[in-house]
């Protein structure tokens, strides 16, 4: 049982690692013995321990760099975990379509262009692990979340049609769906009285979630523990889906 959910020595990319549950992830994998690299956007990665990467996702050519970069760095891939993710509500009617877009090219698009990229190196090498940070809105569509809740779902899909190509590699591809964990992205949701008292009401276990409530279940899927786990979605959600 020792070893079921080592991940000592695993070399891992995790994206959107400058803050929120990416950073949070990323210093679970760093405590748990791997080495980490993080991509960041605007925002310098300051903690200690991390590899910090910058990169647009927006751009093919600069992530296509970056990743390279981080490679290099860490001297392969192990574990890719796409936790890089854009939000924004607005009414579907007035949705402006440049920012519609650029929510799908950021949580899918560049998801799928990384995990093209780590697949290759793990096809190689004979087996990995990915993990796309997926939500609760892969299922149920949130209010005036059109453009949030349609990457979600397509992020969901695309979990599943690599872990049905992969397969054969031995490269696990799970979705991880936490529910509401108190995040930039999700804190004015939740500090509402309104939506944050209904969004308790329909969690069984009362509460919502905090960026620990998430390390248990990364580990697993990152770690020897799933090696016949793929092409599931996890919820972390203290119930909401139920």
């Amino acid at each position: 049982m020792k070893g079921l959910f080592d991940v000592t020595g695993k070399r891992a990319l995790v994206t959107g690692g400058s803050r929120g549950i990416g950073l949070a992830l990323a210093k679970m994998l760093r405590e748990a013995g791997a080495r980490v690299a993080v991509f960041y956007h605007g925002t310098p990665v300051e903690e200690q321990g991390l590899v910090p990467v910058q990169c647009d996702l927006l751009d093919a050519e600069d992530t296509q760099r970056a990743f390279a970069q981080a490679v290099t760095a860490l001297g392969g891939i192990d574990i890719l975990v796409n936790a890089a993710g854009l939000h924004k509500k607005d009414d579907a009617e007035h949705f402006p379509a440049g920012e519609w877009e650029e929510i799908l090219k950021v949580n899918v698009v560049a998801a799928f262009r990384l995990s093209q990229l780590a697949g290759r190196e793990m096809i190689a090498q004979g087996g990995g692990k990915i993990v796309n940070i997926c939500s609760v809105r892969s299922v149920l569509a949130g209010d005036r979340s059109s453009a949030y809740s349609t990457s979600k779902a397509a992020l969901l899909q695309m979990t599943k049609a690599l872990a049905k190509e992969w397969g054969k590699y031995h490269i696990n591809v799970n979705g991880l769906a936490p529910g509401y964990i108190l995040t930039d992205m999700t804190a004015a949701s939740m500090n509402d009285p309104e939506t944050g008292g209904q969004l308790l009401n329909r969690t069984p276990l009362g509460r919502f979630g905090q960026m620990e409530d998430l390390t248990g279940a990364l580990l697993f899927l990152c770690s020897p523990a799933s090696d016949y786990v793929t092409g599931i979605l996890l919820p972390v959600d203290g119930g909401f889906l139920c």
